[in-house]
């Protein structure tokens, strides 16, 4: 539906640091694909570099709509470590708190920001994250009919859901963000 292997005029973009953007010939949906959001958690690092290296060798074409590509938390992958420092964790940035405020010196802080506009104007997001553990695959978001028809997509049985934000306090995560911006 949206990618085919034929040349088909597609831009990529260098947006910022971490962050590619590519617009397919016809309008679509927006979907950001991030990896790294936490620096050690390796499988959407790879993910977001493959498909980078496909789509700027042009082995695989985005069709229609917005595809973001998103290393998002670059200095806790140099380090690979979950944050840029000790205790820090970008996936618990996006509250409006934080954006709202000047930030505090924080990495994550200034990063959180740069991304949430990127975020605001998204549809889908996909979010790759990775245990230190083995596990079984999971898929974590909101149980409602939209993010079903989404899940068909992937061959996992298990959903981790926080419909009362018990794991931040508060809507923080970059799920989170992007189902309260619609």
């Amino acid at each position: 539906k949206f990618f085919r292997y034929s040349p088909l005029a597609m831009q990529l973009t260098h947006v910022m640091e971490g962050v590619w953007k590519i617009s397919g010939a016809q309008e679509g949906p927006t979907v950001c694909v991030f990896g790294g959001t936490h620096g050690n958690e390796l499988t959407g690092i790879e993910v977001v570099k493959q498909l980078l290296e496909d789509l700027t060798q042009h082995q695989l074409i985005l069709t229609r709509g917005t595809l973001y590509l998103i290393f998002a938390n670059p200095r806790a992958m140099e380090r690979n470590t979950r944050g840029s420092a000790d205790h820090l964790d970008l996936n618990r940035r996006f509250t409006q708190d934080i954006l709202d405020r000047p930030t505090d010196g924080t990495y994550e802080d200034a990063r959180a920001k740069t991304l949430a506009p990127i975020l605001a104007e998204t549809d889908v997001s996909l979010d790759i994250h990775a245990t230190n553990k083995p596990s079984v695959p999971m898929l974590c978001g909101a149980i409602t009919p939209a993010h079903m028809e989404l899940y068909q997509w992937f061959s996992c049985d298990k959903i981790l859901t926080d419909p009362h934000y018990i794991l931040g306090g508060v809507s923080c995560t970059t799920d989170e963000f992007v189902d309260l911006h619609g």
